[in-house]
């Protein structure tokens, strides 16, 4: 059921009564307060609600379907949905699985993900994997190659304790292979970076949460490092077509692109394992944050992968000269879901292009679960990582207090700017210019 707009049109004197009182009651008790830099008569306007979904109204034409997959839009959540209806939701179909994406930036990365996948099955039928097989049986690693033809999708690529399963036999001690020095806890870690050398070519996540992808990474990296051929995998024509997937076919390139920032980051990932990830985090945060447990509450929060986490701390470390940087940190430690999660690590980029290439920040500034961002040219800016902007309850008190910034921050502020990386209803556009706010679309 829609509920009627809380807009109020600006005003110097109400007439004291028993109704006014009720409807301040519940504005105080919602924390929807009364504006004071637009006005016009709304109150005709009720809430809007997410409605269906066309794939093909939202999609750019390359996201659509592909050679591996096609997309559809499912119902468009309610509020009570973990990303409160601001992204689309849609189904991924394709012959290696299905997949759920609640985000147009997700059935980006899931369609190059699912590319992958299929590049990653031709590998497995070619001599050079056959080969690698048999290598890997004749290896100290052969008890491994149940789990590269039967590949599982954890993290390592072997379930809790599979790794002492297969150095059990005390075949790693030093001296082991060709010499070198050898240890469970050292195998695990040289055959993790050879996964993620297999990602960072592929252009994938190491640390997606797309199982089928995992399985079939962790497949090709057991073969590699258990076989001693490692990259050569991928120098096979299916590998070449790979690469492809980033640098020749056109299409595919569409999809997804590295950023010189998500470069460096994926980068930082070839050499170093999540506890490297762990240690340089903390040193960097240490920087921008006091607290000890704001530090490690943001480090061991589950719902933030050790990319995402190491994309937050470096993004913030590095846009020099704003202040209360901290207060992104503290607002990042309050998500509950891995969606938000996502959303969290999305803003903080728009937040740091922002800076580095628009105007700079000066200040970050909690409003209600997001920040806003304070500009050296006076404007506040939230940079908001959502597929569609809506009038709803939640857009009405975000604005609220959004709006409350200049006297409750004492800042002079000669606009306010929100941002979205998606598009906004012909309604919110209507309400939030009455109320002064500059909407950019598309950032």
């Amino acid at each position: 059921m829609s509920k009627k707009s809380t807009l109020l049109k600006k005003s110097y004197i109400f007439p004291i009564n028993h109704a006014l009182c009720i409807a301040l009651l519940i504005g105080i008790i919602t924390c929807l307060t009364t504006d004071c830099m637009g006005q016009g008569e709304y109150d005709h306007l009720t809430y809007e609600t997410p409605g269906l979904l066309i794939a093909s109204d939202v999609l750019p034409p390359e996201l659509k379907s592909g050679k591996n997959y096609s997309v559809r839009g499912v119902t468009a959540p309610t509020e009570n949905t973990k990303t409160l209806g601001f992204t689309h939701r849609f189904e991924i179909t394709s012959i290696y699985g299905n997949f759920e994406a609640f985000c147009i930036d997700m059935v980006r990365i899931r369609a190059h993900e699912i590319n992958v996948i299929a590049v990653l099955q031709d590998i497995k039928k070619t001599r050079k994997f056959s080969k690698a097989v048999k290598k890997a049986k004749k290896s100290l690693y052969k008890k491994t190659v149940d789990f590269i033809l039967d590949p599982v999708d954890t993290l390592t690529g072997v379930p809790k304790g599979g790794w002492r399963f297969i150095t059990q036999s005390g075949e790693m001690v030093k001296g082991g292979a060709e010499g070198r020095e050898s240890s469970p806890a050292n195998a695990l870690g040289d055959f993790f970076k050879l996964k993620c050398r297999y990602a960072y070519k592929l252009g994938v996540d190491v640390y997606s949460t797309n199982k089928e992808l995992q399985k079939e990474l962790n497949s090709l990296s057991l073969a590699g490092f258990a076989s001693g051929t490692e990259t050569s995998l991928l120098l096979t024509k299916a590998g070449k077509s790979a690469e492809g997937l980033m640098l020749k076919d056109a299409r595919n390139l569409k999809i997804i692109t590295r950023s010189p920032f998500l470069d460096e980051i994926d980068k930082m990932l070839l050499d170093n394992t999540p506890d490297d990830l762990e240690i340089i985090n903390r040193e960097k945060l240490k920087q921008i944050v006091e607290e000890n447990y704001v530090i490690e509450g943001f480090l061991n929060h589950s719902d933030y992968s050790p990319r995402y986490k190491t994309i937050i701390v470096h993004a913030l470390t590095n846009m020099e000269g704003v202040n209360n940087r901290d207060n992104f940190i503290k607002q990042a430690i309050l998500v509950d879901n891995d969606e938000i999660a996502f959303i969290y690590q999305r803003m903080v980029k728009m937040i740091y292009n922002y800076h580095k290439n628009v105007q700079p920040v000066v200040k970050i500034i909690p409003v209600s679960k997001m920040v806003a961002n304070y500009t050296r040219d006076q404007a506040v800016i939230a940079a908001l990582p959502i597929d569609n902007l809506y009038w709803s309850e939640v857009t009405d008190l975000f604005v609220s207090e959004l709006l409350k910034l200049p006297e409750s921050e004492d800042l002079p502020v000669t606009q306010v700017i929100m941002g979205i990386s998606g598009k906004a209803t012909s309604q919110a556009k209507e309400v939030l210019t009455a109320r002064g706010i500059v909407i950019k679309e598309s950032m």
